[in-house]
């Protein structure tokens, strides 16, 4: 939650996780961590546009710090 929260900046307002999974399929030893990250600005609507590069950092820093991948839906 801090490493999301440092990374994602001022725009990130609230982060939590709202699911942990262990078990099959997982292989041993992982996990499955369902994060929920609010985005809001007081100045503008936020687009797309302005959160991707958020969300792709936030990913980007996970990886690297704690090997993490997105599961698609």
């Amino acid at each position: 939650v801090a490493c999301v929260r440092k990374t994602g900046g001022k725009l990130v307002t609230d982060v939590s996780v709202f699911d942990v999974y262990r078990g099959a399929p997982l292989l041993p030893l992982t996990k499955s961590v369902a994060i929920s990250i609010t985005y809001q600005s007081l100045e503008k609507t936020l687009t797309d546009s302005d959160i991707k590069p958020l969300q792709e950092g936030i990913l980007m820093t996970l990886k690297k710090k704690y090997n993490a991948v997105l599961r698609e839906a």
